[in-house]
């Protein structure tokens, strides 16, 4: 990989962990020397073994309780237990069944599957008492405990498919991959199974029935005989599902919600208790086992791209969940799962209620019906387990699972797994910790690593100083009335500050308070200190085993305070005792703001080392942002296809590079429809743009799903070099310098050329599809010979002549060369419908139902079948012209030249003729 590995070796033989000796608890950081002038010094040794996290986490609880200020202005939840914590303990070798023993009879207790203990490497999660972590303090194998607690952790369609690549790999009509057969994992916040966009189009095909004869769909009026008993009941009346999208940025009206189909955005349902709503999940008495959790619910075969469900033309119900696996803390939900574990119960978990950001990611990855939708996703054949590892709030203490997460994961078999969760405040950002040891341990064993960047770039948290022996140095930072996070001004009563450094100084930290020339030290002992009247601090530091120092300094209202908010103004954190020259880097952050601007540096530095942890991992693929989609001036000041200011950049600490690719970042994703979502009237099937390194980040995993289905048979690194390999690296902006820099990293994706070795072709203007058909005594015959490309391409044709959802030759795709296709007549018993699509090379696509009756001998003329104005391609989205969708190109159609051709490229409805054939007589409602 692209990052030096520092491999720790085994330091202690681990048969010497069943017999530790006692000794003295070392003291967690390093020793501190309060008043003015007070130093610090590097941990000897035998120091520096346990996080200081936990120093801190003792000393809040036993002063404050569950409403200690690092814990944010609602404190911890009541249910949270406060005599134990999460944990990743870092040996130098596994642990032998004589010393787990030992420490579960210390109160450390591990997780088992099947009985074994999990681990990652030589990581393994645990959660510990704290008598068990002054056990743990004298274990000579021991390289590292640290806590999984976080104060708080922020969160890290259809054009960036184009943009990535991966819309024109599925396209083809030679070597096709769509990411079927492929696991990918992402550590995330959840997904809403319910949404539609989660489920495959593998159910049956129904003809819908023009209950009324006026040759249209009549949404209310026609439906589905779903039940085969050759009527239509009430209960078996279409109705359509809108897929919303919202404004950027959640503002203006709402797109789409016009209660008529659009076949490439919207699905279909058939209403069975007349409410004009779907009915879905366990709340409307549906269980795992029916299909798409709810209503039948369809996708419309729109075979000519006119944007109308046409007679003859099907719809396909959906079935399947493409979820396999939900993992809500310690709850697991699976596909197909008995009562109160199956993915329909999942909504019903609290995590459920944070999911938004899951579930853009999951839309993003492998989101969508292809070959029926614009809206898909970068690999919609592959699929998913999720792993959400915090409660709602964030507060657990005890639960770490992120390693159980990538334990998990690696043993399923997941090719990949995305790490949509971050720390950019708490961290040192060195690659040195016990998460990215597992992290790096997974990728040894396979399991590729795909970590966004973050979005800190501009937020005004970062600052980097250069400093020499002696020198004093200032950080100011500006505390305003609050953040404003949608629910009115939340005032600031914490705020977080990490600084880190690489050289041995006996620094010491004082903090200066607004309106005042005076400093008040604060010792990194990790104790509460007050610096003024109901304002506090707490600080530590300490050493990561690659020689990074760091410290964390928070300052914060007392508990029990009515002044309720820090003081307004401009504060600073003067620090000394610089000893040699060196670099600070400080990060500074609140409870409200996440990646927004709130606490903020008076000078802070952007475009250097602001990406976040774990994409500071050795093994971790880092993913920075361009704009896909949307121009956002006002917010970024970039525009699509321009690299995202508020990307993050390497390198890291160490001056190790950090930014591997570029990847689009903002395409219309799926929405959950948790209570907050439904009570502010957002629908069950909406869409809102996702943005962020996180939305870049599943462009990437999504690319490499593509890549794995399509050769299997190659590794994690032969995957990964060649994404690096196949980048586009022409015509950036900004252009930042030669490649790869700490911007761009190497370049942009381009999934298609790292899995054929060739850029895409861009979708052109739609061929024209002209199929005789020519009847004789022996054989039906279907000739496309007639059909062109405006560009001179070579096509392809393929058929599905019973018009079953399955294609003529299906091992191959079923595309042939554009030569006439000949069956036996016995082969063709009666009167059908042929769905026949042309493609040429660039993807753009054409296609129509043609009616033939192979019970006729026909001289030269048969009668026309379906006529279609355009031609759609699969996967462009229709609202953007620029992208190749059906709106994309003009008609591609021929004049009338009353030959025998049935021209696939003119308008018209269809014949009464053809309904006869395709068996779609009109039929009586039964009510």
């Amino acid at each position: 990989m692209r990052r030096s590995s520092l491999l720790i070796s085994g330091l202690i033989p681990c048969a010497l962990c069943a017999s530790a000796p006692a000794l003295a608890a070392p003291t967690v950081g390093g020793p501190v020397s309060g008043g003015v002038g007070g130093g610090v010094t590097q941990p000897a040794p035998s120091q520096g073994r346990l996080d200081p996290r936990f120093t801190l986490l003792r000393a809040a609880i036993e002063r404050h309780g569950r409403q200690a200020p690092i814990f944010g202005p609602e404190g911890l939840d009541p249910s949270v237990p406060l005599d134990r914590v999460g944990a990743s303990l870092r040996f130098s070798d596994l642990l032998s069944p004589a010393a787990i023993r030992l420490l579960e009879a210390e109160g450390v207790r591990f997780h088992r599957r099947d009985g074994e203990v999990r681990h990652v490497g030589a990581v393994y999660p645990a959660q510990l008492t704290w008598r068990a972590l002054d056990h743990l303090a004298q274990h000579p194998g021991l390289i590292r405990a640290e806590a999984s607690w976080r104060p708080l952790s922020p969160q890290p369609l259809e054009i960036t498919g184009l943009e990535a690549g991966t819309a024109q790999a599925r396209w083809r009509t030679d070597d096709p991959t769509d990411g079927a057969g492929v696991i990918v994992a992402t550590i995330d916040s959840g997904v809403d199974v319910l949404h539609p966009h989660f489920f495959r189009a593998d159910g049956p095909w129904f003809d819908w029935v023009d209950v009324d004869g006026d040759g249209q769909l009549d949404l209310g009026t026609d439906g589905v005989d779903y039940d085969g008993d050759g009527e239509i009941s009430d209960g078996e009346i279409l109705r359509v599902l809108d897929a919303g999208t919202l404004g950027f940025g959640f503002s203006g009206s709402v797109d789409g919600l016009d209660n008529a189909l659009q076949p490439r955005r919207d699905w279909l349902y058939l209403d069975q208790n007349q409410d004009r709503r779907r009915g879905v999940g366990l709340d409307d008495g549906f269980t795992e086992q029916d299909p798409a959790y709810g209503e039948p619910l369809f996708v419309a075969d729109d075979v000519n791209g006119n944007d109308r469900l046409d007679p003859g033309e099907k719809i396909v119900q959906l079935m399947s969940s493409k979820v396999d696996r939900l993992v809500y803390g310690e709850q697991i939900f699976t596909r197909g799962g008995a009562a109160g574990a199956g993915l329909i119960d999942a909504v019903k978990h609290p995590v459920h209620e944070g999911s938004f950001h899951g579930t853009g990611v999951a839309s993003i990855i492998l989101g969508g019906q292809a070959g029926f939708h614009d809206r898909i996703g970068m690999a919609p054949g592959a699929s998913l387990i999720s792993y959400a590892p915090y409660d709602p709030g964030n507060q657990s203490l005890e639960y770490e699972g992120q390693a159980l997460a990538i334990d998990d994961a690696l043993q399923r078999g997941a090719t990949l797994i995305v790490h949509e969760w971050t720390d950019p405040f708490f961290v040192p950002q060195d690659g040195s910790t016990n998460l990215e040891a597992a992290m790096d341990a997974a990728r040894n064993a396979g399991l590729i690593q795909v970590n966004p960047l973050g979005n800190l770039n501009v937020a005004r948290k970062h600052a980097i100083r250069a400093v020499g022996p002696g020198d004093q140095l200032s950080l100011g930072f500006d505390v305003g009335p609050g953040f404003n996070n949608g629910a009115g001004l939340q005032p600031y009563t914490v705020a977080y500050s990490l600084l880190m450094w690489r050289e041995d100084h006996p620094l010491t930290v004082a903090v200066r308070m607004p309106f005042s020339a005076n400093t008040v030290d604060l010792p990194l002992d990790g104790q509460y200190h007050n610096i003024s009247g109901d304002i506090w601090g707490q600080a530590f530091w300490d050493t990561t085993r690659r020689g990074t120092r760091y410290a964390l300094v928070f300052i914060f209202v007392d508990g029990n305070s009515a002044q309720g908010k820090l003081t307004e103004g401009a504060w600073s954190l003067e620090i000394g005792g610089f000893s040699q020259a060196d670099t600070v880097h400080a990060r500074i952050a609140d409870y409200y703001s996440s990646w927004g601007v709130g606490i903020a540096w008076e000078a802070p530095d952007a475009d250097a080392s602001t990406a976040v942890f774990p994409s500071t991992a050795d093994s971790a693929l880092g993913v920075a942002a361009f704009g896909g989609r949307h121009d956002i001036p006002d917010f970024d000041q970039s525009r699509a296809g321009e690299l995202r200011n508020y990307s993050g950049r390497g390198p890291r600490i160490d001056g190790a590079a950090m930014v591997d690719i570029t990847a689009p970042d903002d395409p219309y994703a799926a929405m959950p429809a948790t209570a907050d979502a439904l009570a502010a009237g957002y629908g069950r099937s909406w869409f809102s743009t996702f943005g962020g390194t996180s939305g870049a980040g599943p462009h990437v995993a999504g690319a490499l799903a593509l890549m794995a289905a399509h050769t299997p048979d190659v590794g994690a690194s032969t995957l990964e070099d060649r994404l690096i390999a196949a980048v586009q690296t022409e015509d950036l902006v900004p252009d930042l310098g030669p490649l790869p820099n700490a911007h761009w990293g190497h370049g942009r994706l381009d999934a298609y050329q790292a899995i054929y070795g060739e850029r895409a072709p861009t979708p052109d203007q739609r061929p024209d599809l002209q199929v005789e058909i020519r009847v004789t005594e022996g054989e039906v015959i279907f000739d496309p010979s007639g059909s062109s490309d405006p560009e001179g391409g070579a096509l392809k044709v393929r058929y599905d002549l019973d018009y079953d959802g399955e294609w003529d030759g299906e091992q191959d795709g079923g595309w042939r060369d554009l030569t006439p296709y000949a069956l036996p007549r016995a082969d063709l018993q009666q009167p059908g419908l042929a769905k026949i699509q042309l493609r040429d090379p660039s993807g753009a696509s054409a296609g129509a139902l043609i009616a033939f009756d192979p019970t006729t001998i026909t001289p030269s003329q048969p009668d026309a079948g379906v006529s279609t104005p355009d031609a759609s391609v699969d996967g462009g989205p229709a609202d953007n012209p620029s992208s190749g969708g059906p709106d994309a190109s003009p008609s591609a159609g021929g004049e009338d030249d009353g030959g025998c051709n049935c021209d696939a490229g003119r308008g018209g409805s269809a014949p009464w003729a053809l309904l006869a054939l395709a068996g779609l007589l009109r039929r009586r409602r039964r009510r």
